[in-house]
């Protein structure tokens, strides 16, 4: 009943005073929270005396703050500010500030997208996001194949051996891609840690894998080289594995 109350007083306050202007923004979840709300009166700065208390709410509609005053600035503004400790929960946060100078009052409200890494991820985004995703998945696997064809022949080689490299480097960026594009999108704060994890191992997995095969791609290239040294040294039937001819 009285959380009842409290919301038909500010409804109220609404209709009747004017409005506190402030601009809607996106915060990143646990960092400090720098609520300003500006506040004139007569289209001139507020005086020293005059007092904003704000009420703020987390997505749950329970109280971070409940009528706190805030500070005076003497520039226009006025700021409370919440510690990062208290912005700990995915989702809108909304204020309510009411404010008084010499018996003239205004009332503003507004609301602070709290996401796991500050940013607004709309669908467009998600759209270019996964395109560029799948594009460079694309082009990763159009190395590798141009990188093995090109392994047929001897003469080729070497630059079988770039694109392969190239192909290796293009994967783990991409992975390295999604797992940032789901950290921007994820606003399941208990699903974090777990993606968080499997990435960093799946990272140096195939890290790890991809220097191995780096290594062992250059090993046999540079035997691959050896051995054709040997057989213009020494001839048509010198084997070179054996250091010996063949007869």
């Amino acid at each position: 009943m009285k959380q009842i109350q409290k919301i038909l007083f500010v409804i109220a306050l609404l209709l009747v005073l004017p409005l506190i202007n402030a601009e809607t923004k996106t915060h990143e979840r646990n960092t400090e929270l720098d609520i300003k709300v500006p506040f004139e009166v007569n289209g001139s700065i507020a005086s020293s005396l005059s007092t904003c208390n704000l009420t703020l709410t987390y997505p749950n509609s329970t109280f971070v703050r409940e009528n706190a005053s805030m500070q005076n600035r003497n520039n226009g503004f006025f700021n409370l500010t919440i510690q990062k400790g208290e912005v700990n929960e995915l989702g809108s946060y909304s204020w309510v500030a009411f404010c008084c100078d010499v018996g003239k009052c205004a009332v503003g409200y507004d609301v602070i997208d709290v996401t796991q890494t500050g940013k607004e991820f709309d669908s467009g985004q998600g759209i270019v996001s996964i395109g560029i995703l799948i594009g460079v998945l694309a082009l990763s696997f159009l190395f590798l194949m141009i990188g093995f064809k090109l392994g047929e022949s001897e003469k080729m080689i070497p630059i079988a051996l770039f694109f392969v490299i190239f192909s290796i480097l293009l994967g783990i960026y991409s992975l390295h891609l999604g797992y940032a594009f789901t950290n921007d999108i994820l606003q399941y704060e208990s699903l974090t840690p777990v993606t968080s994890a499997v990435y960093i191992s799946i990272l140096w997995g195939i890290t790890g894998i991809a220097i191995i095969s780096i290594a062992m791609m250059l090993m046999a290239f540079i035997k691959e080289i050896s051995d054709i040294s040997k057989l213009k040294r020494f001839g048509e039937g010198f084997n070179p594995i054996t250091n010996s001819y063949d007869f």
